[in-house]
């Protein structure tokens, strides 16, 4: 999954830069110098592939990417959140302001699970199934009896 920020571009024009697969959307929203955005979801293991936590400057694009896997089959909520983190005053402190917030239905379904099961794990796979396969072709080969004068 992935997010992109930019202060100068349009909702249209960020949502066109997208590269993640699926569906694509935007919103505009409050900003600060920086941001956090988070997201999670009970039925997915996610994993964040850029830093939560990011300054924004006004001339480049910001983007949070998060890998994320179902656990199970069915219909399940992600939970998206941007904060804004402010400074208060001179003191080291900061204040949280939720600026984003947003449920993702995600559908999942058994054939999904399956093949991504597959693709993460096809060396361990082939080891299971073509090795012992390969093993009792092999065993047979040898059993075939050869003929005199071959």
């Amino acid at each position: 999954m992935q997010l992109l920020l930019d202060m100068k571009k349009t909702v249209e024009q960020l949502t066109a830069e997208i590269a993640a697969p699926g569906s694509k959307q935007g919103a505009s929203i409050k900003i600060a110098e920086q941001m956090e955005a988070r997201l999670t979801g009970p039925q997915f293991a996610i994993t964040a592939i850029t830093p939560e936590r990011q300054a924004i400057g006004a001339d480049d694009t910001v983007e949070w990417a998060w890998d994320v896997v179902p656990t199970m089959s069915g219909t399940h909520p992600l939970h998206l959140t941007l904060s804004a983190i402010i400074k208060v005053g001179d003191t080291p402190s900061e204040r949280v302001m939720r600026t984003f917030d947003k449920e993702i239905v995600v559908e999942v379904t058994a054939w999904q699970r399956i093949t991504d099961f597959v693709s993460n794990n096809w060396q361990w796979l082939w080891a299971a199934f073509v090795a012992p396969v390969g093993l009792w072709g092999w065993k047979r080969w040898r059993k075939v009896p050869s003929t005199p004068g071959s």
